[in-house]
């Protein structure tokens, strides 16, 4: 049973006070995705702790949790510092908000919340609202120690990430204390009978299961459609062409989210036999593939005189999980560039990569 307030929800709460009521009033139901992530993070948790393995467990859930169980061990502490799926109340934040961190530790002042993510998208570690609130939960149970620094951690086996599939975000505990602050707020706010709702945050939108029925979204969503019916007949100088491009991105995240909203809400309504005109559903067709497993469709072909097997080496990754030397994989490795995109700047990240903290600046 999650929390009112859940941590795992918090990168939504954390923008848009009205999405807890909301998300109350539409809960979402459990999709075939998080269904694979909850089924990776019991095998994580079973190989972290020596504990039976699953028997669904796959061979890339297990090296996703292989990975993991290395980002953790690569901090070098006794293992009996490491806490794994162990429930934390953030009261820090408010009384209905607590969860369960997928790991955390404190060694020397400093303290890890790592966190375990197996699905495609791109998680964030820093300012991650989510393991921000796991760490307003474990922080009480520090009471009396030196917290020096906190370390937070995404590990993402199947995001393909220019940062790589482990993550980090490091901040002093005097940092960390506003965005613990700014949840508290959000939260107080979210429960306080009056919530506001926002899109500022819109690409969370998307993930809100009353998105559909969200009166902030549905303007945005129409503002954005009256924009697009203007036009701008000249070539914008720099300074006003990164406005028009961060407003039309928000424009086009509400929309999005507003669409998606809309298009569930349609498919209950069909199928639970309310018709929704000009609008019907229908079976897309999948890429064909063997309806066998692949050996034995290898079989079949080779009995027929035609070979359709084909070798593969392991991944480089792989590979240095079997023992390659780590120069000879560099050296015969390559991570090719993926397609040029415009990016925002993170303002955080830059003071990050030049060494500097918001405090320090």
């Amino acid at each position: 049973m999650h929390a009112l307030l859940a941590p795992s929800a918090a990168p939504r709460w954390g923008y848009c006070a009205g999405s807890v009521v909301l998300s109350a009033l539409f809960p979402d139901h459990q999709s075939d995705a998080a269904k694979e992530g909850h089924d990776a993070h019991e095998v994580a948790f079973a190989i972290a702790t020596g504990r039976v393995r699953p028997k669904n467990m796959t061979r890339e859930m297990e090296e996703g949790a292989r990975l993991y169980i290395d980002a953790i061990q690569s901090f070098n502490w006794p293992s009996n510092v490491w806490h794994f799926e162990e429930h934390t109340d953030a009261h820090l934040i408010h009384p209905e908000c607590g969860g369960t961190p997928d790991a955390w530790g404190f060694h020397d002042g400093t303290l890890v919340i790592a966190d375990y993510k197996f699905g495609h998208g791109f998680v964030d570690a820093v300012e991650n609202y989510q393991l921000i609130c796991y760490a307003a939960g474990v922080l009480p149970k520090l009471d009396g120690q030196q917290i020096d620094r906190v370390v937070f951690v995404v590990v993402q086996p199947r995001n393909f990430h220019r940062d790589g599939p482990v993550r980090k975000w490091e901040v002093s505990y005097r940092d960390l204390m506003p965005h613990i602050d700014h949840l508290r707020t959000q939260a107080e706010e979210a429960l306080g009978g009056a919530p506001t709702f926002s899109v500022d945050g819109s690409k969370q939108c998307k993930y809100c299961p009353g998105r559909h029925a969200c009166p902030a979204l549905q303007q945005s969503a129409y503002d954005a459609c009256e924009r697009s019916d203007t036009s701008l007949p000249l070539v914008l100088a720099p300074p006003a062409l990164a406005l028009e491009i961060k407003a039309m991105q928000r424009a086009s995240d509400a929309l999005s989210a507003r669409l998606s909203g809309l298009e569930e809400q349609a498919f209950a309504s069909i199928r639970s036999g309310k018709p929704v005109p000009g609008f019907a559903i229908e079976n897309g067709v999948g890429r064909l593939d063997w309806a066998v497993p692949v050996d034995q469709i290898v079989k079949v072909a080779a009995a027929f005189g035609v070979d359709i097997s084909k070798p593969a080496a392991l991944t480089p990754t792989q590979a240095a999980k079997a023992g390659l030397d780590d120069a000879v994989i560099k050296q015969y490795s390559q991570r090719p560039a993926g397609k040029i995109k415009l990016v925002p700047v993170n303002t955080s990240r830059a003071a990050k990569a030049f060494g500097k903290s918001e405090s320090e600046k």
